[in-house]
């Protein structure tokens, strides 16, 4: 009785006393968090009501009745609370859009709520906590597209999981920089190392006469011939035995075998250097080290030899010429040093391979860093609405970002060729990842059968696995290299590469030099060679900055379309870049029109990259996914009118050049425009370039167009063919790259 009684009373009396107390009510900074998820939940709700719409099984769907019936309230609104628990109709008002606020306590009527210091600092740090949980994420996410390795997705992990417990923590570019700090021993010992192994000169023959050039090639080729150094190497080690029992006196009933043994020993060293400063020459000679050290141990030795003929027979000379000649001895026995010319490539090899091994990490955590700041951007304006919590944390993350991408520039600076060997297995390893997720995909879709799809998995197993034996180093690729290996020249005749080589500049830039301002008219495109450009850019009021590096192309855009410049571009380092004028590569665009529709395709998937990324629908995507979608774009041009309707075959579609006009509202799309998922059909003002990115990889798009006008017949360019097509429909097929209506 007296536990019912008990249970009785709390039942009745707690609800009433905590409401009294006020323990509760919410906290402002939960009701500020519930308002951002609420305005976020509803613009994806209407999306996804834009999409519901559009399916044929659905589109007669009483659709206002939907709206209602999805509506999501504020829970932490009273009214709404209520009006929820009853089962009422939910106003419009206590939909997602309600602004944190409190009560009036005498009419009840909600006003305007001002949060105080204590409170933002409170919201603020619950802001930074979600914000490293999303970055997390995004590593998490990297991982498992094959973004990021195993022990980067660890420690990035590891360090976010020590930010949350740390007040006012972020994972800054100093957390990180333990990553990209090589020993300094290590970098002495390749120093030296390399030092030891710089190859002799080779001697210009050209300008010698004949007869002599004869001897002193025969003479090279026998200095460099492997069994030359052998045979020496093997002198050297007799050598070096025959004197270390000298100096240790166990020798002294054959000190003259050992004497002629020395003298044969110092023979051959005289005609080595003899054979290769005949082959190489004097000044060769010399500027190979090992030949250096050699001379000098030779002279040592003759000088030992002259000590030891000098002094008299008897046992009453001078201790100090002995003294004399046994340090000469000693410096003769250096020439033991000799056999580490053969170790050395080794060990140069191990070192670079330690290098790379720490470099390839930090490489993929300061890939993967910049890569989650520039996802995140996006989140954080999810996360909290106000927007001094939310600027100051983009601000932060701006500054890391820009911070981490200097530092992978400098890194390449300081390693070109471990960076070089880096890049080139992670773009290995990431192209190998992309073939193992087409694999499950098609497995899943049918087209392979599961043994199929095991042995093509297992064979990029396999080719993974390879890369960790690759090259420690590779050549940096030199600036021709670079040229060739822009997107939009891949497939390119002979002829169009010849033309774009011949209308190329190499121009070099000192520190801060200005290439170009924003708002200036657009001179032509630049490839980066080497250094670091900045940029700097506006997105309404607020200015960023970016760096870009060697193999980067900038200015194709407003090449392209004759705009002003929408960034400004300086010189971060000493920069040497390829410049293409204007005039003369849209000369050569109009020579070759295959080549303007590689360049009109490069251009609108990085154009529809950056706007699809602002979409609620994508607003998930990795950057990786979004890219590998857009991959899948087809570029049509007409000189003349045509119209477009949209089905389900159609994922996304973007005005590159000229105006669409919806059929149905009139309304216009200019260029870089994408259409919204809610127009059907558009028409394309004569000359427009359009950009269609298809739901599937292999699907025919081609009869959705449709030619409009007077005209009996349009002219279609298919991959360089051109076909007559009749009005009203295309039913020309096309490949998967671009087609030109």
């Amino acid at each position: 009785g007296i536990v019912t009684l008990t249970l009785l009373v709390n039942a009745t009396t707690v609800s009433s006393l905590l409401k009294i107390l006020g323990i509760s009510d919410v906290s402002p900074t939960k009701r500020v968090a519930m308002v951002t998820a609420l305005g976020h939940l509803e613009r994806h709700r209407v999306d996804l009501v834009h999409m519901q719409k559009e399916d044929r099984f659905l589109a007669d769907a009483i659709w206002p009745k939907v709206l209602d019936q999805s509506s999501i309230v504020n829970p932490h609104t009273r009214a709404a609370r209520r009006r929820l628990q009853k089962g009422s109709k939910v106003m419009p008002a206590e939909i997602g859009s309600v602004e944190p606020s409190a009560q009036c306590p005498d009419c009840h009527h909600e006003l305007p709520f001002a949060l105080r210091p204590a409170e933002i600092a409170t919201l603020a740090a619950e802001t930074r906590v979600r914000y490293l949980k999303a970055e997390k994420r995004s590593y998490w996410r990297q991982y498992e597209i094959g973004m990021l390795g195993r022990d980067g997705v660890r420690q990035l992990s590891t360090m976010v999981d020590s930010a949350i417990d740390i007040p006012d923590k972020l994972v800054e570019v100093s957390d990180l920089q333990i990553y990209f700090e090589i020993p300094h021993y290590i970098l002495w010992l390749r120093q030296w190392a390399v030092w030891a192994m710089l190859p002799p000169v080779h001697v210009d023959t050209c300008a010698v006469p004949w007869e002599s050039t004869s001897i002193r090639h025969r003479l090279e080729n026998l200095s460099r011939h492997p069994y030359f150094e052998w045979i020496v190497s093997c002198v050297v080690l007799i050598n070096v035995i025959v004197i270390s029992i000298e100096l240790a006196g166990n020798g002294n009933g054959d000190v003259a075998v050992f004497d002629i043994i020395n003298f044969v020993c110092i023979g051959l060293y005289t005609i080595e250097a003899m054979v290769k400063m005949g082959g190489l020459t004097v000044k060769g000679y010399f500027r190979y080290k090992w030949n250096m050290f050699d001379f000098a141990i030779l002279m040592t030795s003759y000088i030992d030899i002259i000590i030891d003929e000098s002094s008299p027979e008897s046992n009453n000379f001078d201790p100090a010429v002995l003294k004399v000649a046994r340090f000469f001895r000693i410096m003769r026995s250096l020439r033991a040093f000799r056999l580490l010319h053969f170790a050395l490539p080794q060990v140069l090899r191990g070192l670079n391979q330690i290098i790379n091994s720490r470099l390839t990490l930090a490489y993929d955590i300061g890939k993967a860093y910049v890569l989650a700041r520039e996802e995140l951007r996006t989140v954080v304006t999810q996360l909290v609405q106000l927007t001094t919590i939310s600027d100051a944390l983009l601000a932060r993350s701006d500054d890391n970002r820009i911070q981490m991408v200097t530092k992978l520039a400098q890194t390449q600076k300081d390693h070109p060729m471990i960076v070089t060997a880096v890049k080139t297995r992670h773009a290995s390893r990431c192209v190998l990842n992309g073939i193992r997720e087409a694999v499950r995909e098609l497995k899943e879709d049918g087209v392979l059968d599961e043994g199929d799809a095991a042995q093509l998995s297992q064979q990029c197993e396999q080719l993974m696995k390879r890369l960790e034996s690759h090259a420690a180093t590779l050549d940096p690729p030199d600036p021709m290299n670079l040229l060739l290996g822009i997107q939009w020249l891949d497939n390119a005749t002979d002829e169009e590469v010849q033309t774009i080589k011949s209308i190329t500049e190499l121009k070099s830039y000192e520190l801060d030099d200005v290439i170009g301002c924003a708002g200036d008219s657009s001179d032509g495109i630049y490839l980066v060679v080497s250094g670091m450009v900045r940029i700097v850019f506006k997105v309404g009021t607020i200015e960023h900055t970016n760096f870009v590096s060697a193999g980067q192309v900038l200015g194709e855009l407003g090449t392209l379309t004759k705009s002003p410049r929408s960034a400004g571009m300086s010189c971060a380092t000493a920069v040497e870049a390829y410049f293409i004028p204007s005039s003369k590569i849209n000369a050569a665009l109009e020579q070759y029109p295959r080549l303007a529709e590689r360049l009109w395709r490069v251009c609108g998937i990085r154009a529809a990259v950056t706007a699809l990324a602002r979409l609620p629908l994508y607003s998930k995507w990795p950057l990786t996914r979004l890219k590998q979608h857009c991959e899948m774009a087809k570029v049509y041009f007409s000189n003349e009118a045509v119209s477009w309707s949209f089905d389900e075959r159609v994922s996304e579609a973007m005005v590159l050049e000229g105006i669409a006009t919806c059929l149905h509202t009139e309304r216009t799309f200019g260029a870089l425009v994408t259409i919204p998922r809610g127009v059907n059909t558009v028409t394309l003002s004569p000359g427009a370039r359009f950009m269609i990115i298809p739901a599937t990889e292999s699907v025919d798009l081609s009869t959705l167009c449709e030619v409009r006008g007077q005209a009996s017949h349009t002219v279609i360019t298919v991959a360089g063919k051109v076909l007559l097509l009749p009005r009203p429909t295309v039913t020309a097929s096309h490949t998967s790259g671009s087609m030109s209506l």
